[in-house]
């Protein structure tokens, strides 16, 4: 088993080409591996700031959304109002629940030039599990990579979401569907 070492932002910055916040990489420095403890430190900054690792509400992701993406998040909706994205308004969490259901799994939506980005903590596709996504008027949708972050017995997915939206916006969008 690998161990986990601290290393300078210099290092993420050579590794990424973006500003980087102080992470875990892996000691082997695999760019898998190194997304994935990237993505685990943005994880526990936006749980941290929620205040715990637990299902998480509408208002509580609003409120940590427009604290981490001031101006750049558009929201958090049910599946039945996904909005229509801008390159200004470029993020958005979505329960896969319409506005009349109570809720049970949130994903992420960030704009591009050519369409959407989609992430699931599941790994699921996402006009699969958000067919309305399809017809929402935001374009084509590209799925981030297939593998797993959330395990069952989880609850955290909106911490999940907000994160990947992070890692988005701080790495790019080529770093973040690696994840």
């Amino acid at each position: 088993m690998l161990s986990l070492v601290r290393v300078s932002t210099m290092v993420l910055n050579r590794t990424f080409g973006r500003q980087a916040i102080g992470s875990l990489i892996l000691k082997n420095n695999n760019k898998m591996n190194t997304v994935s403890a990237t993505y685990k430190c943005i994880l526990a900054e936006v749980e941290e700031h929620i205040g715990h690792t637990h299902r998480t509400n509408t208002t509580e992701l609003e409120s940590a959304g427009m604290f981490f993406l001031p101006m750049k998040f558009r929201g958090v909706f049910p599946a039945n109002q996904i909005p229509i994205l801008t390159l200004e308004q470029p993020y958005c969490i979505v329960n896969l629940d319409s506005s009349d259901q109570v809720g049970r799994h949130w994903v992420s939506i960030a704009k591009h030039k050519g369409g959407v980005h989609f992430y699931d903590s599941y790994g699921r596709d996402g006009g699969s599990i958000l067919p309305l996504l399809i017809l929402s008027g935001n374009g084509y949708i590209t799925n981030a990579d297939n593998d797993v972050e959330q395990s069952l017995h989880k609850s955290n997915c909106g911490q999940r979401s907000l994160s990947w939206l992070l890692l988005y916006e701080r790495y790019g969008a080529k770093l973040a569907l690696e994840l």
